[in-house]
């Protein structure tokens, strides 16, 4: 069934395999698992980490080592210990390299350094890491980056962080009920992005985050 959220936003979430968040509307923004009018934009990966690495949405399930579990309430979440552990996702099959697109994830670290989130691709590199505590958000060339600092979420507690690539525009940047921080990405717009999206190392084998990582969210388009 499709569940119309709010009427000033054209999108509709749909309810499936408990994908469905229930908050499509975000201050008139398309956010988190609406889907939008254009059937061609839509979340493309939804992992859960219920106990495996299976994507929800397409099959394009991922791969990990040295990875464990941890309880978040009746669920749960990925769990890392700065040695070599890592989690990638294949986002070949979503023709994400030259597109826009946007990355959802909840983590819980106490540590004040360590990569999250990045894409293995030569130079062209996309990332969401911990410097001194506080969340970052880059986008580099290898030459020239552009990049947000959000706050500070080295407390143990849950943070949501939501990313969204603009390729024409801005890279922006929600963690939890902060407001969106944004910058100009528009020099990026024909550097491609491929290969894998890499949770907790920047590099297979060489872990460096310590923290619990409860689900990731991968869209083919701008969300925010």
């Amino acid at each position: 069934p499709l569940i119309e959220i709010a009427p000033y936003v054209k999108a509709f979430c749909e309810v499936k395999d408990n994908v469905c968040d229930l908050d499509c509307a975000n201050a008139g923004a398309v956010d988190i698992d609406c889907k939008s009018e254009d059937p061609d934009k839509e979340l493309v990966a939804f992992y859960k980490f219920e106990k495996n690495l299976l994507d929800a949405m397409n099959g394009n399930n991922g791969s990990g080592n040295g990875l464990t579990y941890v309880k978040k309430g009746r669920r749960f979440a990925l769990h890392f210990n700065n040695i070599a552990d890592f989690f990638a996702a294949d986002i070949s099959s979503h023709n994400l390299d030259k597109s826009d697109f946007s990355i959802k994830g909840v983590v819980r670290t106490r540590d004040a350094t360590g990569n999250i989130l990045n894409n293995i691709n030569g130079e062209n590199q996309v990332s969401v890491s911990l410097v001194k505590g506080r969340l970052i958000a880059s986008f580099t060339d290898g030459t020239t980056t552009s990049r947000i600092r959000g706050k500070k979420i080295n407390d143990a507690k849950w943070h949501n962080f939501l990313l969204s690539i603009d390729r024409d525009g801005k890279m922006k940047l929600k963690v939890d009920k902060e407001s969106i921080i944004e910058s100009d990405i528009s020099q990026f717009k024909e550097n491609s992005i491929s290969g894998d999206f890499l949770l907790g190392a920047k590099i297979i084998g060489q872990g460096d985050f310590a923290g619990d990582i409860d689900y990731l969210k991968i869209w083919n388009y701008a969300v925010i």
